[in-house]
């Protein structure tokens, strides 16, 4: 009997060397290993607790990386595919020809763009989200990597041009700067990719002309209300910004304009866009 138990004792810690190996080798692919250590006993339960681990039962997430330097500028990409989707091949190639566009205007060292699949995070579930919120850094939520080519490149566009004007005048920190920067943004993106998203063509009231006039300077603006949804309805400060750079460039665009102008220099349109409706 107790060379029974003597071989079952061998075969336990034959086991338990077993479960903390895998444990190790999850705890890696989480990247925590060294942050803190677990007891032998927390180890072994947690790895028999944890059999759904993506880490250790799916494939991984996919990345793709690249960096991009025009005049002295670099621009540093991170796809991600959280979903285990292909990321596409063209992707690359259009960042690059889009901050080559750029480049010229950018004046930080180093920058970053980064794209993943979130869809939670994407416009209405379905079209491409961006947001570039300081001159260093763009983000883009996708619904999938199939999303279509013609979006995730307006988007793109879209962002970069937001970085640029971020390190030339500032996105602008009233409503008329943001009215200005968005419009113009979407505008650029519309040329560059063909594709005129749903929040370029929204309804404007002849009231949100009014009040986007008279509150044109105002920096406590409600941006959510005005670009998202809110009083005036949906998309309305996007809308207004877009047939404004569409009045402001009518004749010709500018790179080099739509970068550096700023709000006051535009007013006088907007009033009369709204007086001839």
């Amino acid at each position: 009997m107790g060379h029974v138990w003597h071989l079952l004792a061998h075969d336990f810690l034959k086991f338990i060397a077993h479960i903390l190996s895998i444990g190790r080798a999850m705890y890696d692919c989480r990247g925590l290993s060294g942050r803190f250590k677990l007891t032998l006993a927390q180890r072994a339960v947690y790895v028999l607790v944890s059999t759904s681990s993506p880490c250790y039962h799916s494939v991984m997430s996919q990345t793709h990386t690249a960096t991009y330097v025009f005049n002295g500028k670099s621009l540093n990409a991170l796809a991600v595919s959280l979903n285990g989707q292909k990321i596409p091949a063209w992707l690359d190639e259009e960042i690059r020809t889009a901050f080559e566009k750029l480049a010229p205007y950018i004046k930080n060292d180093n920058q970053v763009i980064y794209l993943r699949d979130i869809k939670f995070l994407a416009i209405d579930g379905k079209y491409p989200g961006g947001h570039c919120y300081n001159s260093y850094e763009a983000m883009i939520a996708l619904p999938d990597w199939e999303a279509d080519k013609q979006q995730v490149v307006a988007t793109i566009n879209h962002e970069l041009h937001h970085m640029a004007r971020w390190q030339n005048p500032g996105y602008g920190d009233t409503l008329g700067g943001a009215v200005l920067s968005e419009g113009i943004a979407t505008y650029y993106e519309e040329m560059i990719s063909g594709w005129t998203p749903p929040w370029a063509q929204a309804d404007v009231s002849s009231e949100a002309f009014d009040n986007a006039i008279k509150n044109w300077t105002d920096n406590q603006y409600d941006h959510s209300g005005w670009f998202f949804e809110g009083k005036y309805g949906k998309w309305v400060g996007y809308a207004i910004g877009y047939r404004l750079a569409r009045e402001l460039f009518s004749d010709n665009f500018d790179l080099a304009k739509s970068i550096n102008i700023k709000p006051d220099e535009v007013e006088h349109l907007l009033k009369g866009l709204e007086s001839s409706k």
